[in-house]
């Protein structure tokens, strides 16, 4: 009984010195539980309640930054496994890939509008830069048919510069005219801030032949399914 008084008012000492229970157990061996009875009446000051706060937020941020490492190490082991799981894409894979892109992407000739050129319209640089590289090695374009719009929300007009040289050193193709959308304060975007680097449409001064050559092969691939 002693022992056990001895303990109990070590931990209100420890307690009142700011030390967290898990810090209070490491020293004195009782359940959790029995500590907790002890504690429960012990007030502590301001700066002790301030010292126990910040070790909180403390054990709080270490727990998220251990979560975030380990998200990371995992998402890596993906990354590496799914690499090794494609292998390397053969000319046909490249080939299907960029026609699949079109198909989803790109404008299509219409009845009512024929002759028109190919648009190609995302806000992905990788995508846009492989569709561009596909119309040159596989659609027959010539890089010096190609040109580039931008479209840019009115409120990024002061980052236009670095937009421009953004896209213009990810694609190897100037920006031939800038468009701004106008800023509706009630759209919930969520790349507004400093990545945020617009829209653009690639744009293919071809031959009706390659625009309809184009059209022939994506209907090859719908009747694929």
């Amino acid at each position: 009984m002693v022992r056990k008084d001895i303990e109990k008012q070590k931990a209100i000492a420890l307690r009142q010195q700011g030390k967290t229970y898990g810090e209070i157990l490491s020293e004195i061996p009782v359940s959790k539980s029995t500590l907790s009875l002890w504690l429960r009446d012990v007030g502590l000051a301001k700066k002790q309640s301030q010292l126990l706060t910040t070790k909180k937020h403390d054990a709080q941020k270490k727990g998220a930054l251990a979560r975030k490492l380990q998200r990371l190490s995992k998402t890596a082991d993906i990354f590496a496994h799914s690499k090794s799981e494609l292998g390397s894409l053969t000319e046909r894979d490249l080939f299907i890939l960029g026609l699949a892109l079109y198909w989803a992407e790109g404008s299509k000739e219409k009845e009512v509008r024929p002759g028109s050129g190919i648009k190609f319209a995302n806000s992905d640089a990788i995508m846009v830069h492989l569709f561009a590289k596909w119309l040159t090695l596989f659609a027959g374009v010539p890089k010096q048919q190609l040109s580039v719009d931008l479209y840019v929300h009115k409120n990024h007009s002061h980052r236009l510069n670095t937009i421009k040289v953004f896209w213009e050193s990810q694609l190897g193709l100037p920006i031939a005219h800038v468009y701004y959308k106008r800023h509706n304060p009630k759209t919930r975007r969520q790349n507004s801030g400093e990545g945020y680097y617009g829209l653009v449409v690639l744009m293919a001064r071809s031959s009706s032949h390659i625009v309809r050559r184009l059209a022939g092969l994506v209907k090859a691939l719908e009747e694929q399914k």
